[in-house]
């Protein structure tokens, strides 16, 4: 999945800066937190939920215990929405750079690491038959977190790089 995410993070705001769009969006958007909201929500609908779905069935493929792809579904449905949340925030300080893919890698793997520890933590504790509260806790509070800053960031990181332009 983090593999996944960061190679469709360097696309995320490419297109639109390189044209112009980007600028122009930011610009005449009466709320310009309900754009970024709204493409971040597209990514995630178009690599998060799409692994999401796939997921359990590719574990399961792989030898997985059938009573584990519900956790493995849950994990991926509760955790990838804060990666594409955090991962936005890296590719909008990035997005100016011509080429930001290492870059933006290096400043979001330390934002996806405590997400790919929980979520790993689930599917370990449900393999174990252990509680798995803590870790739904854990990646419900980290998405939660991110979807409170995320937008805001990223915004900031977009104005600054059309700033730099």
């Amino acid at each position: 999945m983090l593999l996944t995410q960061l190679l469709a993070l360097d696309g995320m705001y490419r297109r639109d800066f390189d044209s112009g769009v980007l600028e122009q969006t930011l610009v005449t958007a009466q709320v310009p937190f309900v754009a970024i909201l709204t493409r971040i929500f597209m990514q995630w609908l178009s690599a998060g939920f799409i692994i999401t779905i796939l997921g359990p069935g590719l574990g399961l493929m792989l030898g997985l215990p059938v009573h584990v792809a519900g956790a493995v579904a849950l994990s991926m449905l509760i955790g990838t929405p804060a990666l594409s949340l955090l991962g936005s925030i890296g590719a909008s300080v990035t997005v100016g750079f011509s080429r930001g893919g290492v870059i933006l890698a290096l400043l979001v793997l330390p934002l996806f690491l405590p997400t790919l520890i929980f979520g790993t933590g689930l599917v370990e504790a449900a393999l174990s038959g252990g509680n798995l509260m803590p870790q739904i806790y854990a990646l419900s509070l980290i998405s939660l977190v991110a979807l409170a800053i995320a937008p805001f960031a990223t915004l900031a990181g977009l104005k600054i790089s059309l700033e730099m332009q």
